[in-house]
């Protein structure tokens, strides 16, 4: 398990972790930004554009609100059809999240998820890597929410 953090200032972070699951043969990885009083952040469609170009991404996300909070995810499989390999795909869920009543915060994410070893067996199944990402994404809890 990897871990990495890069503290900008009170009010930008950004967290990426890296996992693998050598039972299942499959790595994890995540990412998540944190923004706070910049004014892209109360502006939805500006952020999905925003997630959108960085994901390679050109299509609709699923909104959902959810314990005082908006969120918006989006999910792609992508085939590598250039590389000669048996397991030459990744699957990645990818959004946005603000709280309902404060429009001046919100964390961007980005999850991914894929075969490691070439040589073994992986076999990743897409509805149990939904149910992982929501369970992740419904964690995530707003300090501004608790006050």
């Amino acid at each position: 398990m990897v871990r990495r953090s890069s503290y900008v200032s009170e009010n930008e972070e950004t967290i990426g972790y890296d996992s693998y699951d050598e039972a299942s043969n499959i790595t994890f990885d995540m990412q998540i930004s944190y923004f706070k009083g910049h004014s892209f952040i109360s502006k939805t469609d500006v952020m999905l554009e925003m997630i959108s170009r960085d994901n390679g991404y050109d299509g609709e996300y699923h909104k959902q609100e959810s314990h005082g909070k908006e969120i918006y995810m989006a999910f792609m499989k992508t085939v590598y059809d250039d590389l000669a390999i048996k397991h030459n795909y990744d699957y990645s869920f990818f959004g946005f999240i603000k709280p309902i009543n404060n429009k001046n915060e919100g964390i961007d994410f980005s999850m991914s998820f894929s075969c490691k070893d070439e040589n073994r067996d992986c076999t990743i199944e897409e509805n149990r890597l939904r149910e992982k990402a929501n369970r992740i994404i419904q964690s995530i809890q707003f300090t501004s929410m608790q006050q």
